[in-house]
């Protein structure tokens, strides 16, 4: 079965809070999603669109550090300079 994430993902950009997950965690599961898809500029638009998102509790706050991370993972890979 050839399941497309991106758009299953899509359909519950609107019900993100009756899903009982945070808007950083859906943003974070849609930029891995772009990223599997070479889609990289969604994928960088999705994290930081994660990180825009309110910290409220211990859960939100380890989604919140995760995207950070693979916003720094993403950003070092594809601009940085290894020596």
């Amino acid at each position: 079965m050839n399941v497309n994430c991106e758009l299953e993902l899509l359909k519950y950009i609107y019900e993100i809070p009756s899903t009982g997950s945070t808007s950083g965690e859906y943003y974070y599961l849609l930029a891995r999603v772009y990223i599997q898809h070479k889609k990289y500029k969604k994928a960088m638009q999705s994290l930081n669109t994660g990180m825009s998102s309110i910290v409220f509790d211990s859960k939100s706050r380890y989604i919140n550090k995760k995207i950070q991370e693979l916003r720094e993972k993403y950003y070092s890979v594809t601009y940085g300079k290894l020596s």
